[in-house]
């Protein structure tokens, strides 16, 4: 890189232009603000004497306030709904009723209403421009000079515009209306239902008329609008109601001529018809039930006289002739009985017996026989009387059927009635309901405050406005001395590191209170989402892999990270152990690798075994990685040491040592953190930073010099295409206006 301002891009980006602003010793800042004091004061007496002077010539304002209160409560002295419903109050809604008191149409009925003298107070041509009108019009000119700036589009129309086609009352009607709006202001109060009215004019009488006209014109136009809509619903409804009832009469007298027709016709009504056909369905149903009965009974009883005899179908017979032949058979029996334990059936007394027992039971076979006769005489009666049924049955279900079929024009006359007659009910009540909501309506808002005439002006304020100009004279005072300071030693912002250096800041790691790594890690282990972690988090998924000079070796191939800094004492080794452990947490095989050769203090802080080959021996080839490597399950990375100062290392390999020991790392592990000395102190970073895939270049937060950081930044653009910048050490309340916002409370 030259001096002529232009970086070399990174990684395939835009070209990076750096700045080279002056230095200047940051403790001579209030020095130099004090040998600029007189300048600083000469400003702010500037400043105040230009705002009271502007100030004192602007017309005093009198500014008048009323309040309307929209009302959600609702008067319900009727049972049915009002014509014109209650507002459901929103906050759309009354942000659109505030928009109804700046509407033209309700201003000019304001207007309307005041006499000469209010009107003259009012109109703007009785007035002289003051500073700001005359500030106003010279803008104005001035875009008119320039198309480009003559945008009116959504605005007021210009005064005088149009005037060829209004008259003289329309045009002095639009000025007061335009004066009007300017000096109104509607706001809500809070989040309540109150809405304000102010009104600033420059006499005070007249602000707070006009806020009292306005909040009373608001209220009657509310009240003239619902008793407008409630005559037009009245008009409505009457005349729909006079309509419904010629319905209803045409509809019944339709009904009546088509009966009177039916009945003529079929010579007996519909419901006549029905009767007839329900009591002729119920005998029949009887009938057909009287005959299933006696037939069962008669072929029952035949069933038995086939299969059993006369005796037996005699048992299951009622007739009182039948049960006293039955009783005289038995005790004839029991008589026979009796003797035939002493005679023999040859007896003359037994074979009286026997005689007198054949005429019974030729007597009761008579009987029996006389009853099942009749029984199925009963069956051939009950048969006919059902069948006759049945014909009139069909007879009169075929009558039925052709009265139905001719009536389903009368049940379709008959809904149409129904219809019409429910609908005109419904609209008379509602007719009736309506006839007295007229004298019932009221407002949607009341007023809750009257204005009164202002006792002082509300403006302009001199006191305010002038101490507004000396705090921007002092302002500008100050601007004008900072203007003057060259720049501080070292960075406050990593945007600064961006703009001076050209090479993109990747994050800022917060100021932290570490004394060891070994602190440090049981920090980060205690607490894995503090700050610092999430912006180590960060730096990791920024740092990606982007082309280096080392060869692709067989299987997978890990990334290998410089880690250097311009000076000591920018937080290399603290920052490089945070991202392996980092980087271990992911879930990846890391290694860090220390190659400061002359201070390290890994060693110290995670008391490592001394007693075994460090890094020294295995870049000279004495011993294996395997036995150089130190494992830490605790902390999830692998470490290779610099176990004792070593400084002529470098000196005894060569770079292509240096490529093979990094191949072989890369090969092993995913992540390869390489922990260098300062790049401007010693030259030991200089061959790592051409075989690595990326260098991060440390920059210490306030103390780094700019010119140190970019001299460094061309050392490394000369020897890697791929630099980025890591911010260390900033101020914790920097960092959370800058980066974090309040991410120590959200984590």
């Amino acid at each position: 890189m030259t001096d002529t301002g232009v970086v070399r891009p990174v990684a395939g980006g835009p070209p990076r232009r750096a700045a080279d602003p002056s230095e200047v010793d940051p403790r001579d800042f209030l020095a130099a603000l004090w040998r600029r004091k007189w300048l600083v004061l000469l400003w702010t007496l500037a400043g105040a004497v230009t705002a009271f002077s502007i100030v004192s010539r602007i017309e005093p304002r009198y500014a008048a306030r009323s309040s309307v209160m929209l009302d959600p409560r609702s008067v319900q002295v009727l049972p049915a709904e009002e014509v014109v419903s209650d507002l459901n109050l929103t906050n759309p809604l009354l942000d659109s009723e505030a928009a109804v008191l700046r509407s033209n149409q309700l201003l000019e009925q304001v207007i309307a209403g005041l006499d000469d003298t209010q009107r003259s107070l009012l109109d703007p041509r009785n007035h002289p421009p003051d500073l700001v009108e005359r500030i106003e019009t010279s803008f104005r000119r001035v875009a008119d000079l320039w198309p480009g700036l003559d945008d009116t589009s959504g605005s007021a129309p210009a005064e005088g515009s149009g005037d060829q086609v209004l008259s003289p009352e329309e045009q002095e009607m639009r000025r007061l209306v335009t004066a009007l709006r300017r000096s109104l202001t509607i706001w809500r109060e809070g989040q309540s239902y109150l809405i304000s009215i102010g009104v600033e004019t420059s006499d005070p009488a007249l602000s707070a008329d006009l806020a009292n006209r306005i909040a009373a014109v608001y209220i009657d136009r509310q009240i003239t609008d619902r008793q407008v809509a409630v005559a037009r619903a009245t008009s409505f409804l009457r005349d729909r109601v006079e309509d419904l009832r010629s319905q209803v009469e045409d509809s019944e007298a339709a009904i009546e001529a088509f009966r009177s027709s039916q009945l003529a016709t079929s010579g007996i009504g519909a419901e006549a018809l029905q009767q007839q056909l329900l009591d002729l369905s119920t005998q029949h149903a009887l009938a057909q039930a009287e005959l299933a009965s006696a037939r069962a009974r008669h072929e029952q009883i035949r069933r038995t006289i086939d299969a059993e005899g006369i005796g037996a179908a005699a048992d299951l017979l009622t007739s009182p002739l039948v049960l006293s032949l039955r009783e005289e058979l038995s005790a004839l029996r029991r008589e026979d009985a009796d003797l035939a334990t002493t005679l023999g059936p040859d007896h003359p007394d037994r074979r009286r017996l026997a005689a007198a027992i054949a005429l019974v039971e030729d007597d009761l076979a008579a009987e029996v026989d006389n009853i099942v006769a009749g029984l199925g005489n009963e069956v051939d009666v009950a048969l006919i009387r059902a069948e006759s049924l049945r014909d009139t049955l069909n007879g009169i279900e075929g009558r039925a059927a052709d009265l139905s079929s001719s009536s389903l024009a009368l049940r379709q006359l008959e809904r149409e009635a129904d219809a019409a007659r429910a609908t005109y009910e419904g609209s008379l009540t509602r007719y009736n309901e309506t006839l007295s909501l007229d004298r019932l309506q009221r407002a949607d808002a009341r007023t809750v405050e009257r204005a009164v005439p202002p006792g002082a002006p509300s403006g302009p304020r001199i006191r305010l406005f002038t101490a507004f100009g000396l705090v921007a004279g002092l302002s500008i005072g100050l601007i004008a001395a900072v203007l003057s300071f060259v720049g501080a030693r070292g960075f406050t912002r990593p945007t600064e590191v961006e703009a001076v250096c050209g090479v993109p800041v990747l994050t800022a790691l917060p100021r932290q209170r570490w004394r060891t790594v070994e602190r440090m890690l049981d920090q980060l282990r205690m607490r894995p989402y503090q700050i610092y972690a999430e912006r180590m988090r960060h730096l990791r998924l920024l740092v990606e892999p982007r082309g280096g000079a080392i060869p692709a070796a067989s299987g997978p191939t890990g990334r290998t990270l410089v880690i250097t800094s311009s000076v000591a004492g920018e937080g290399k080794t603290t920052t490089s152990v945070a991202l392996a452990y980092i980087e271990g947490l992911a879930g990846r095989s890391v290694v860090y690798v220390d190659f400061d050769t002359r201070r390290s203090q890994i060693t110290r802080d995670l008391a490592l075994d001394t007693a075994r080959p460090g890094l020294g021996d295995y870049l000279r080839g004495r011993a294996r990685l395997g036995d150089v490597l130190q494992h830490s399950g605790e902390w999830g990375f692998a470490i290779l040491p610099m176990l004792r100062p070593d400084p002529g290392l470098n000196d005894e390999i060569g770079a292509s040592r240096l490529q093979e020991v990094l191949q072989e790392l890369s090969a092993r592990f995913e992540i390869v953190v390489l922990d260098t000395p300062p790049i401007l102190a010693v030259t030991d970073a200089s061959p790592l930073v051409r075989l690595a895939d990326q260098t991060l270049l440390l920059v210490k937060s306030e103390t780094t010099g700019k010119s140190a950081v970019r001299e460094a930044v061309r050392l490394l653009d000369d020897q890697s295409p791929n630099v980025s910048i890591v911010f260390t050490h900033m101020d914790p309340r920097q960092e959370r206006s800058t980066y974090g916002g309040r991410a120590d409370g959200y984590l």
